[in-house]
């Protein structure tokens, strides 16, 4: 079934990613454009030549003018074959003028024209064309379907374009239909399949010496491999959180390889433009090989000077085009990415708009060249950018008078919300900057509310934008969050609670970027209001200079509802003091109980601030709804000098969601449906994980504990075999004791089987996705109970890495269950077993999930001593969901 995306998100991806990424299809239009002699197609007929005459002028507008003028007279007719170019050209200039419906609709004609004729070669080009719109307007699905069909990727049979041109021995209609499928897998962020049908148009243009493709695939390969250095770049600022300095170092030198690929490209991609005289592709290449080339050098001087200079020649040589307008944007923004260190120059996202560069005065001067040819070509998207540039730069400036009426002006123009929220959020800055408050709450409010207006599109996106998503819109959230509470007094509960409807909202954007289009779950905010009367709910925030820690009680008293509390510490020691505790909880065999001092000191941060007020209550059970680094710790082990904190509440973590509610299942008619690995895994060559010998005795307790359970271990545990174990069984709960890795996005999060397959001589076992895991649920039948708890032991989520804390929460979503337990870190895996059978017997007890942890905690406590006391034994495992 093809998903469209909707049209809020189609001109947003095509800016973003088409814009400033590449302009393949473009160039795919224009050479069809301007080669049709030597590409074969119909020679123009004199009404046609008119508006070809316009449009290479730099006048598309005119042009559309003469061909629809022409096409009005003469209507598309077998009889009139003039009409039928006339209807090309006038498609494909709609197209570049962002007249996406209306290109379409003279496509359809031509299409529905050849099926008529039976012109299958004809019909094949009309379908690729096709194809490219559907890119233009983010529909990438709708795209591979038009050019392939419903197959699997490249195989391309049935009636798409890539099938008709290879079933009429096409070669033309081959290497344009590949080069397509190859932008349509980049913009998806499908890069292997993209490199492979590029490659392929490459070959074939070389053999029938179409250079005009060939510029296009290169052009395209060099942006896929700058996208790749990209995506390994901001892996490396990852693992550079995590402290992880292999990892650090494997990806920047992963990122730099992938630098100098795109570098060669760009170098091949302008040679041959410039041999066949073509500026517009020169201009193109050297814009894109700006980024690169600094990444390289490290230097805004020498190379990286001579081509902003260049590129400015040559842009200010080229007629008034759409093209030219975002290219002038775009250099506008270059200038100053290429002051920024280098390591900042990675980031791909809407920061341009939004961080300042040493030097103004030569993007001031683009960006007012970008609005003359924009209202030239009456380009309103391209003149909002433009003016929208323009406004940051004053306010860059501190000229916020002028920066607000640039801003304004930015907005009015703006007439989709995939551009409007940028100018929304830049009145924002500029009215706190301003000291306006209140109306800057109001403008950061509205630009929120556009981003939840696409944010089911940002989180279909490919995994690129998805890593962006922190700096482009995760940042609006915080900002306004952050306004709200300098708004917030002791009394005031109503902006508390605006505060938490904003933190409500990040989480949920935070967990839909992170799982992508995976999931299809109907996710609804869970206000801390939902608690019952011996819940409390603490809800935090992290900020650059504090820690805000907000305290929601069950009273209807709407002065003593929530509770304030600021700490003064920086983001940076912060991330340092709960990694240092993560760290110390994980060393079993520190004898000298080195953790308490951090577990002492997070304690005075979260719990005694209002340990006063949660004595004036009935309170049990502690709800924590964290934010950042803070979902990595187990709050279970922070100790108040004398106790851990789970020896007085009962405590599960809310990643701030519920899903829709299903029918109850009893805990009491328990029944596990168990898998586990006890052999040494190899998933690929540089990642083993070690055997869990006592998994084994594990379910074999499960089994005796609860009756009707059924465990199978190994060779057993294999992707049929969950299938069959969840649509023919009728178990509450699915526990998977195996590794588990949680990576910086959920097609990196994986757990191990006892599966093997081949691969280069030898075996590994598979990796079972968390999107497959999905998909198994989703296919359980409409009369099996629902699952309502998902157990994971020996998982291992890293340390200091804000993406992966999400894995934990996107895990209990991803699998569509109420509430999961997962380990933090790999616990040794006798006392996982023990914990483990411990918490299921609390279960068929009839106890709620989060008591039954903290009985299962508590008791460990109380019969274990010694070195077994450590919370690296037993606080790992923590409860995500429903209690």
């Amino acid at each position: 079934m093809i998903r469209s995306i909707s049209p809020i998100w189609q001109k947003w991806l095509a800016w973003w990613q088409r814009q400033f990424m590449g302009w393949f299809l473009l160039s795919l239009c224009l050479c069809l454009i301007s080669n049709l002699t030597q590409v074969g197609w119909a020679q123009p007929a004199p009404p046609g030549q008119a508006g070809l005459e316009h449009y290479h002028r730099g006048d598309v507008l005119g042009a559309v003018e003469l061909w629809q003028q022409s096409l009005a007279a003469e209507p598309l007719s077998a009889a009139r074959p003039q009409s039928i170019d006339v209807l090309k050209y006038l498609a494909r200039a709609q197209r570049q003028l962002g007249q996406m419906s209306e290109a379409m609709a003279s496509l359809e004609q031509l299409a529905n024209y050849y099926r008529q004729l039976g012109d299958e070669r004809q019909l094949g080009q009309i379908l690729t064309e096709q194809a490219q719109v559907y890119g233009d307007l983010g529909q990438p699905q709708n795209a591979i379907a038009t050019l392939c069909g419903e197959t699997q990727p490249l195989a391309c049979d049935g009636e798409g374009s890539l099938a008709l041109a290879l079933q009429q021995g096409d070669p033309l209609g081959q290497t344009v239909a590949l080069g397509v499928l190859g932008q349509t897998y980049y913009l998806q962020g499908e890069y292997d399949a993209a490199i492979e049908a590029l490659e392929r148009s490459l070959e074939i243009s070389k053999t029938i010496h179409q250079t005009p493709y060939t510029v296009a695939a290169t052009h395209t390969l060099g942006n896929i491999y700058t996208s790749l250095s990209q995506r390994n770049a901001r892996y490396a600022q990852f693992a550079r959180q995590a402290q992880d300095l292999d990892d650090d170092a494997r990806f920047e030198q992963t990122a730099q390889r992938y630098d100098q690929t795109a570098i060669e490209n760009f170098t091949k991609n302008f040679e041959l433009a410039r041999q066949q005289g073509d500026r517009v592709n020169q201009v193109r290449a050297q814009i894109n090989l700006i980024l690169p080339t600094y990444r390289k050098t490290g230097e805004s001087s020498g190379p990286v000077a001579t081509l902003l200079s260049e590129v400015r020649q040559q842009l200010a040589a080229l007629p008034d085009t759409r093209e030219k307008a975002y290219s002038t944007i775009r250099l506008a923004n270059l200038v100053g990415q290429v002051t920024a260190p280098p390591e900042a120059s990675w980031a791909n996202t809407a920061l341009a708009f939004a961080q300042c560069s040493p030097t103004q005065t030569t993007a001031v001067t683009l960006l007012q060249q970008a609005v003359t040819v924009s209202q030239q070509i009456q380009d309103g998207v391209a003149e909002s950018f433009a003016v929208g540039g323009l406004g940051h730069l004053y306010e860059c400036a501190n000229d916020y008078s002028a920066a607000l009426q640039l801003t304004e002006r930015a907005q009015f123009l703006a007439s989709q919300p995939e551009s409007r929220y940028l100018w929304e959020w830049q009145a924002g800055r500029i009215l706190k900057a301003q000291g306006r408050v209140p109306e800057a709450i109001g403008v950061y409010q509205r630009a929120v509310e556009t981003l939840q207006e696409i944010q089911r599109d940002i989180a279909i996106a490919n995994r690129d934008l998805r890593l962006d998503f922190r700096d482009a819109v995760e940042v609006i959230y915080r900002q306004l969050t952050e306004l709200q509470l300098d708004q917030a007094t002791q009394t005031d509960y109503g902006t508390l609670v605006a505060a938490l409807s904003t933190l409500s909202g990040l989480r949920l954007a935070e967990l839909r970027n992170y799982l992508g289009d995976e999931c299809d779950l109907p996710l609804v905010a869970e206000s801390p209001q939902m608690a019952s009367p011996t819940t409390a709910t603490l809800s935090s925030l992290i900020l650059e200079d504090r820690l805000v820690v907000i305290l929601t009680l069950p009273t209807p008293d709407p002065t003593r509802q929530g509770i304030l509390h600021e700490v003064s510490i920086t983001k940076a020691a912060l991330v340092e003091q709960v990694n240092d505790f993560r760290y110390r909880l994980e060393q079993r065999a520190d004898r000298t109980n080195s953790f308490l001092v951090p577990a002492q000191q997070i304690y005075d941060w979260m719990i005694r601030p209002f340990e006063a007020a949660l004595a004036d209550y009935p309170i049990d059970t502690l709800v924590f709804n964290h934010d950042g680094i803070l979902r990595s710790v187990p709050m279970a082990a922070l100790h108040n000098g004398e106790t851990f904190l789970v020896e007085t509440y009962a405590i599960r973590n809310s990643p701030n969601f519920a899903l829709a509610p299903d029918p109850a299942v009893s805990d009491q008619a328990l029944q596990v449906l168990a898998f586990g690995l006890t052999t040494p895994a190899q998933v690929t060559p540089t990642e083993q994980f070690p055997p869990l010998v006592a998994v084994e005795t594990e379910i074999n307790q499960i089994e005796t504990t609860l009756p009707g359970s059924i465990g199978l271990l190994n060779e057993s545990f294999t992707q049929q075999q969950l299938q069959a174990g969840l649509t023919e069984g009728s178990a509450s709960v699915l526990h998977l004791a195996t590794h588990a890795q949680f990576g910086y996005d959920s097609s990196e999060t994986f757990l191990v089987t006892g599966e093997t397959v081949a691969e280069a001589g030898r075996r590994y076992n598979r990796p079972l996705r968390m999107n497959e895991l999905y998909r198994l649920i989703q296919q359980m039948g409409p009369d099996r109970p629902p699952l309502q708890l998902l157990t994971l032991t020996a998982c291992e989520t890293a340390v200091g890495s804000e993406r992966d804390a999400l894995g934990l929460a996107g895990v209990a979503v991803q699998a569509g269950v109420k509430s999961a337990v997962a380990s933090l870190w790999r616990v040794e895996d006798l006392a996982t077993a023990e914990l483990i059978v411990r918490f299921y017997q609390h279960l068929r007890d009839g106890v709620s999930r989060s008591v039954a942890l903290q009985l299962t905690q508590q008791e460990w406590l109380a019969t274990q001593t010694g070195r077994f006391q450590h919370p690296g034994y037993w606080a790992g495992l923590v409860l995500i969901g429903n209690g």
